[in-house]
């Protein structure tokens, strides 16, 4: 997703084309990474940040920060890789709250505008907050198996519901999009679409 994303910065990915001639406005794509919407009390807002040199991974509760870049350069996959372990190995409990934060995004506008307006202003609460919002997007690591195309039973819908929205307080919908892996290296993503 990163690689992409720079190709997108640096306008290496054609546009599509309609009816095989007529070149697609490209400008959505930029939109895809570092976006966020912004509750309000009566409309929401997108920002895009110009730049983000990290992700936001969320696993068992918990909320990290993980830093894709080093003096400019991404970073080669070992070492992301290694970001990745310490997170899958931590076994720390979330903090109070941590761990069902993104419910906020699910629920009603208002009353998250009025939340964020009177919990995250400042301080740790507001560097945290920022942490998410200014990702490059969010990367969810499930603690258990995604099994689809192993039978005829229902685990297609049952995939579709953890990925659309896992237990209601695991995807951050504000958040362009959601890279949901899980234990079996299954993915998918949930894409907010109001940025397009």
């Amino acid at each position: 997703a990163l690689k992409y994303r720079t190709e997108l910065e640096l306008e290496k990915v054609k546009p599509l084309m309609a009816f095989s001639s007529v070149p697609l406005c490209s400008i959505q794509h930029k939109r895809q990474f570092n976006t966020v919407r912004i509750p309000g009390k009566e409309t929401d807002h997108i920002v895009h940040y110009s730049d983000s040199q990290h992700i936001a991974v969320y696993h068992r509760g918990r909320w990290y920060k993980v830093l894709t870049y080093y003096r400019n350069q991404l970073l080669q996959p070992c070492e992301l890789q290694i970001q990745f372990d310490e997170i899958l190995r931590d076994e720390t409990p979330p903090v109070d709250g941590e761990e069902h934060l993104a419910a906020l995004t699910a629920g009603d506008r208002t009353f998250w505008a009025t939340t964020r307006e009177t919990f995250f202003n400042t301080g740790c609460n507001r560097a945290s907050l920022d942490a998410i919002e200014k990702a490059a997007f969010v990367l969810i690591l499930e603690d258990s198996d995604f099994e689809i195309g192993t039978s005829m039973s229902n685990e297609f819908d049952e995939y579709a519901r953890a990925i659309f929205h896992g237990k209601g307080y695991d995807r951050w919908f504000d958040k362009s999009f959601n890279l949901i892996i899980s234990k079996n290296a299954v993915f998918g993503l949930n894409v907010e679409h109001s940025w397009v």
